[in-house]
């Protein structure tokens, strides 16, 4: 089943992700999607409805963004056996859900190459960064609830996300490493991930101090919760996975800390980031690790 979110600010681009959704190669699906804050008319904004089972979850403002995607991907789990996570103001390609329900027939999560295209659907020249392994994980995230895919079962163990989590997919992402769980990187280009001044999770140069005060936070929330969960786990975590979370931990409380009490370190490192991206011609980039990069600290 596809499981995403419709929003105020995606609303302008449903149109192209409904479109692409229509034109997958299959139909053999189902579709959750989960309304944040508005009023949503599926004749209206989802011509040809018909042909799927949409079920629709209402959530009003006042909910954190944590609460209203646990409800929605604890009914996933609860209900189907493969869950497909796609953003309502992204394109999908022809063979996204087919070869997504594939890959969950040898692997218990997935995630697929992902380039970016700007506000009108135009080719930019990035694509997402692939994860690897646990210190890659660690350091970014290219598993985002656009181009990931799970099974069921993944889900339900990791669940519940704290209700303060800032980074959702992250969140996910990262346990589902830490539990060992088997992936897989489908080398094929299978989403468009759009960018827009909406989206706060920017990840395309040039950075500003804005930008990095945003992500600094989110990155802290994040390692902070995982932290906190690692320490009361009953689950096998292997120590040596548990101990780079740690020292990627202080790394970033660190970085926190001089980011928000030192303006010329902040603005040295602005500097620093922007040129490192400019002189290696970066074309690979990913969520969260413009935040304490290994590259440049």
């Amino acid at each position: 089943m596809l499981c995403t979110s419709v929003h105020s600010g995606s609303i302008y681009y449903l149109n192209a992700w409904w479109s692409s959704v229509i034109n997958q190669t299959t139909h053999d699906f189902d579709i959750v999607i989960s309304v944040d804050g508005f009023d949503f008319d599926l004749d209206k904004f989802l011509k040809g409805h018909e042909q799927f089972n949409i079920q629709l979850f209402y959530f009003n403002y006042g909910r954190t963004i944590s609460e209203i995607r646990n409800k929605i991907i604890e009914y996933c789990s609860e209900n189907y056996d493969k869950v497909i996570f796609v953003d309502t103001d992204d394109v999908l390609d022809k063979y996204r859900v087919a070869k997504s329900l594939d890959s969950l027939d040898a692997f218990d999560f997935t995630f697929c190459k992902t380039y970016l295209i700007d506000e009108k659907g135009n080719s930019l020249p990035w694509m997402l960064k692939k994860n690897s392994s646990i210190n890659d994980i660690c350091e970014f995230n290219s598993f985002g609830l656009s181009n990931s895919n799970y099974k069921s079962y993944v889900l339900k163990e990791i669940l519940p996300i704290p209700k303060n989590c800032e980074i959702i997919d992250w969140f996910i992402s990262t346990f589902a490493f830490l539990y060992r769980y088997k992936f897989a990187y489908i080398d094929e280009t299978f989403m468009k991930y759009r960018i827009y001044a909406q989206n706060v999770t920017k990840v395309i140069p040039p950075y500003n101090l804005n930008d990095l005060n945003i992500k600094t936070k989110y990155v802290l929330n994040h390692f902070d919760f995982i932290m906190n969960i690692l320490a009361k786990t009953s689950k096998n975590v292997f120590e040596n996975d548990i101990e780079i979370f740690k020292q990627r931990h202080q790394l970033v409380q660190n970085f926190y800390f001089k980011f928000f009490n030192d303006i010329e370190y902040a603005k040295n490192y602005v500097n620093l980031l922007n040129k490192y991206y400019l002189e290696n011609n970066v074309r690979e980039i990913s969520w969260w690790n413009v935040v304490a990069n290994s590259k440049i600290m």
